[in-house]
C-alpha cells in the first residue's frame, strides 16, 4: 500500500490526511507552502490542474502541476468537507466536523510523521 493511502479513508480525518500526503508527496510542497493553500489557488490550465502563483522558500513565484491521482484524492476531501472556498485544510475535531480557519505547519508534520495505520 502506497504512504498516501495508509489514512483511514472512511473517517473525515482519514481523507484529510491522504490529501495532505498526496499533495506532499505528488506536488512536492513544504509544509508552509501546504497549509497556506487556497482552493482558489487551484486553477486548471491548458487542460491541466496547477496550484497557481505559489509563493515559496525565498519568495519564488512557481506554478506546480497537479498530478490526476492528486486532484482526485484532494476531490474527494473537499466533497466531504463541503470546502467550497478559502484554505484547502482545515481542522477536523474529534467528533469528526471541520473547525477552525486553516491548518498549520505543526498539523502537516503530524500527518507526515504518524505511523501508517494497518
Amino acid at each position: 500500500m502506497a504512504l498516501w493511502q495508509s489514512p483511514d479513508s472512511r473517517t473525515l480525518t482519514g481523507k484529510r490526511n491522504r490529501a495532505i500526503l498526496a499533495i506532499l508527496l505528488g506536488c512536492g510542497l513544504r509544509r508552509r507552502e501546504l497549509a497556506e493553500l487556497t482552493l482558489e489557488s487551484l486553477q486548471r490550465r491548458e487542460e491541466r490542474w496547477a496550484i497557481v502563483d505559489l509563493v515559496g522558500k525565498g519568495r519564488h513565484i512557481r506554478t506546480v502541476p497537479v498530478p490526476n491521482w492528486v486532484k482526485e484524492t484532494l476531490d474527494t476531501w473537499l466533497a466531504a468537507a463541503a470546502i467550497d472556498s478559502g484554505p484547502l485544510f482545515r481542522c477536523v475535531c474529534r467528533a469528526g466536523k471541520l473547525w477552525g480557519d486553516g491548518i498549520s505547519e505543526k498539523t502537516v508534520w503530524q500527518v507526515v510523521k504518524r505511523p501508517p495505520q494497518v
